[in-house]
């Protein structure tokens, strides 16, 4: 199964069904539209399961400011301007809720 990372901020944004998308720059290996992948923080167990419902290309005028500079801290060096970005829509499937629960960290 393939995994996306994210911090833990965006973790429990995930978790609560506040961030539903996830821009990354394009690579082998990114998942297809209707492949489930694990969420993580990092090299921990998922915190979810994450059904990927759409992917697009989207590109970096279509940002707004923050979305930019969020992309920027992510990928230091790269010229972004001249990277194609896939833009993911998901919807998670199941938490690791007894996980989460038990010592407020995802996949913790």
């Amino acid at each position: 199964m393939r995994s996306l990372w994210f911090t833990r901020q965006l973790a429990d944004e995930i978790l609560a069904g506040r961030k539903r998308e996830t821009i990354r720059v394009l690579r082998p290996g990114l998942p297809s539209e209707g492949e489930i992948v694990a969420a993580q923080v990092g090299p921990r167990p998922a915190f979810a399961l994450l059904r990927i419902e759409a992917v697009e290309p989207i590109g970096l005028d279509d940002l707004d400011d923050a979305r930019r500079a969020a992309l920027a801290r992510h990928y230091p060096g790269s010229d972004l301007g001249a990277t194609p970005l896939l833009r993911l829509v998901f919807r998670p499937l199941r938490e690791n809720v007894a996980r989460f629960a038990q010592n407020g960290k995802p996949g913790g």
